[in-house]
């Protein structure tokens, strides 16, 4: 097992971030991460997904819903071939900080035999994705800064 785990302070109201996680039609908008998410944002259900990492082509992937508390916990699961192969848990975390101040912390876990080998080869592709991430959190989430279409 293998945790990669990246830490952002914004300053906006944990409501306009919340929404602009929870609203996979404006991924392709913002998100240099997860370019692409469709389907329901309800636990239990899968999603389509597309992966972008850094000096990578884009892969889909078909997670479950594990988590959506709302703005508090967005979290789900991708397994290759079985879990017990590879399992990939990713999760949004909000720390609401203040009414216009939050902290958000990206998790990537992976469990399953290939995960050591997994987490040396993907590290720093994963970990450049996560920040880069976070850098459109600030940018698109901070007031001002990007005008959302529907925060």
């Amino acid at each position: 097992m293998a945790e990669l785990t990246t830490e952002i302070t914004l300053d906006a109201p944990v409501e306009r971030i919340w929404q602009l996680l929870t609203d996979f039609g404006l991924y392709p908008e913002w998100n240099p991460l997860f370019t692409k998410a469709t389907g329901p944002v309800n636990p239990g259900e899968r999603f389509d997904l597309v992966v972008k990492l850094p000096g990578m082509d884009p892969f889909p992937i078909k997670p479950v819903l594990q988590e959506a508390e709302p703005k508090s916990r967005l979290s789900w699961q991708s397994s290759m071939i079985s879990s017990v192969v590879l399992s990939w848990t990713f999760c949004y975390e909000l720390h609401c900080l203040s009414s216009e101040r939050l902290r958000i912390t990206q998790r990537s876990l992976f469990k399953g035999l290939l995960s050591p080998l997994f987490t040396f080869a993907m590290k720093k592709p994963v970990t450049d994705g996560m920040n880069s991430l976070n850098d459109a959190l600030k940018r698109w989430g901070e007031k001002g800064n990007v005008s959302c279409m529907k925060c």
